[in-house]
């Protein structure tokens, strides 16, 4: 987990909704096994980027897949005995529903922030030894970030935490044409799945790692033509 495989490999947006679909009807790889190794892979690359427990690590969580990688990330991290906290715009749907529900069976339930109101009162969470993970939007998202999200990233941009981590691409950036709306998260780090995406050389992206979330090499190779 963690290691970059295919670095060559990039997959479109197309390519990245084929992924899922593909990898259960073909190899019979569920959708929520990718999502365990997704957030696995993000709690062992995080662990390797801080050397201290006193580090709180603070997810943005919405609704779909991004968000379902981050609960499963928080679980592995509340295991190697660091602090986490999480935030989440919406109820979880999907594949995402099942990771939350384990979470929050742990103890580990995510702060609703649905209005600006809550936002003012947990904004000051985000700052100082603090590990900021952006999982609000995914690769599918389109267009200007709006409602509760939009907020979620504004208050992100005044946040002054240790280091910025965005899972599978900054939310705001777009993955296919790297088109930056406003908000835009900007991170140090962006952890993206199973390879890169085109629009990942745009410039809130820090530095881009890929994380291996199981999918067979031979799907992303011929899926990279997509």
């Amino acid at each position: 987990m963690g290691m970059e495989s295919e670095p060559g490999i990039v997959l479109s947006r197309r390519a990245v909704r084929e992924l899922d679909r593909l990898c259960l009807s073909e190899y019979g790889i569920p959708g929520i096994v990718l999502m365990e190794n997704a957030g696995r892979g993000v709690a062992e690359s995080l662990l390797r980027e801080f050397d201290s427990k006193t580090v709180r690590v603070v997810f943005l969580c919405g609704p779909g897949n991004n968000g379902g990688d981050a609960f499963v990330a928080a679980r592995h991290l509340h295991n190697a005995g660091i602090a986490v906290r999480l935030f989440a715009t919406s109820d979880s749907k999907g594949d995402a529903a099942w990771a939350r529900g384990v979470a929050e069976r742990m103890g580990l339930v995510a702060s609703p922030i649905a209005e600006a109101s809550q936002l003012d009162v947990l904004r000051p969470s985000f700052d100082g030894d603090v590990v900021l993970v952006d999982a609000l939007l995914g690769t599918g998202a389109e267009g200007v970030p709006r409602g509760a999200i939009a907020g979620a990233l504004r208050a992100a941009a005044k946040a002054k935490p240790r280091l910025r981590v965005a899972l599978d691409l900054p939310s705001g950036l777009d993955a296919q044409t790297g088109k930056i709306h406003d908000p835009c998260f900007r991170a140090d780090l962006t952890l993206t799945f199973a390879a890169r995406k085109p629009g990942l050389s745009a410039e809130v992206c820090g530095r881009v790692t890929v994380i291996d979330i199981g999918a067979p090499r031979e799907l992303l190779a011929r899926l990279a033509g997509t």
